[in-house]
């Protein structure tokens, strides 16, 4: 016998092998791996159901820092979806398709070339704090995908398991360090402040313009009116509608006391509590810091009351570093009863 003819006969036998391992292999598969985390159930799904804070703790996106991603116009909760373009991981697509709240999140998973997928999340309380955390994914591989399932499930699981690692880190830090968003969050009490403003209705994209219409001018009434000025200037915001893309708000001087100036608006408001957060940095991006208080806010069972104010306690004239431009961002509260 040839030595081409052996190898003939080994390449077939392996192909028969490789042909009834596809025929007896399953081909739907599922795929789990569960992590107890010393963290309550609210801080993990919050974590996990705005897809942009889960991308912290993503292991797929981590294995391919090039990894292009494009968010949806809504990021979090049911509908919320991402698509994505790797060349080390491929393309595809996820979105959120129901959600119950501290429970479970559900979403539909789609790979260039490959069947739909099913994954979802769930949170199983363990005690006053503790929770199992688990992370499953339902695929179909059809043949000859099916015949190497074992090295599928196993590198899954693997990305499961860091993943779950990495927001036990994360979470634990959000829980015990009040970190969110990389953000420190501080609960600290406002004392009893008065302001003197000009108040509108401005398109997201026009406050900055609004600003530099309205401050120079109030503080020259404010200092005309024999005002002391306490703070720095701010921003008062009474309400967002996120369809029109618009704010309710006001360019404000904080004052030593309330006062009726013509053509200008006052308020005044009481000593409360309020949550702060500190942002350096440009003021385009102090969303990042919104989106850090109204998760803290969230876990802790609060409610916003307006306005929010953003203090702009650096002064961009005199500081020329974006980077080091000071935001005091500030939410006044109340208890939500649960």
């Amino acid at each position: 016998m040839t030595v081409l003819k052996k190898i003939g006969i080994i390449l077939g036998i392996l192909l028969l092998l490789f042909l009834i391992l596809g025929l007896v292999m399953p081909k739907d598969i599922t795929v789990n791996y569960t992590r107890s985390i010393d963290v309550p159930a609210n801080y993990l799904y919050n974590m996990a159901q705005d897809l942009k804070a889960a991308a912290a703790w993503n292991p797929f996106i981590a294995e391919d820092p090039t990894m292009e991603i494009t968010y949806s116009e809504k990021t979090a909760g049911e509908g919320a979806s991402y698509s994505w373009k790797s060349e080390a991981m491929g393309n595809g697509s996820a979105v959120y398709t129901k959600l119950i709240p501290n429970q479970r999140i559900d979403a539909d998973m789609t790979f260039e070339g490959m069947d739909k997928s099913k994954y979802y999340y769930k949170f199983k309380a363990d005690g006053n704090k503790s929770t199992d955390m688990s992370w499953t994914m339902e695929t179909h591989l059809g043949f000859p995908y099916n015949v190497f399932a074992p090295f599928f499930k196993y590198s899954i699981k693997k990305n499961y398991k860091k993943g779950l690692s990495t927001l036990e880190e994360l979470a634990e830090k959000r829980y015990e360090d009040n970190i969110y968003n990389g953000f420190e969050v501080m609960d600290k009490s406002q004392a009893k402040r008065s302001f003197i403003m000009s108040r509108n209705v401005v398109a997201f994209d026009d406050i900055q313009k609004f600003y530099s219409q309205n401050l120079g001018a109030i503080f020259q009434k404010v200092q005309a009116e024999g005002l002391t000025m306490k703070g720095m200037p701010c921003g008062l915001f009474f309400k967002y509608d996120m369809l029109s893309k618009t704010a309710d708000m006001a360019a404000a001087i904080p004052v030593n006391e309330e006062k009726t100036i013509k053509d200008l608006t006052s308020i005044t408001i009481d000593d409360r509590p309020a949550i702060v957060v500190d942002y350096y940095g440009k003021y385009e991006d102090t969303g990042k810091a919104h989106d850090a208080i109204d998760a803290y806010m969230i876990d802790h069972g609060l409610l916003m009351d307006a306005p929010v104010i953003e203090e702009y306690v650096t002064d961009p004239l005199t500081e020329k570093d974006p980077a080091k431009w000071l935001t005091k961002v500030i939410y006044y509260y109340t208890k939500v009863n649960k």
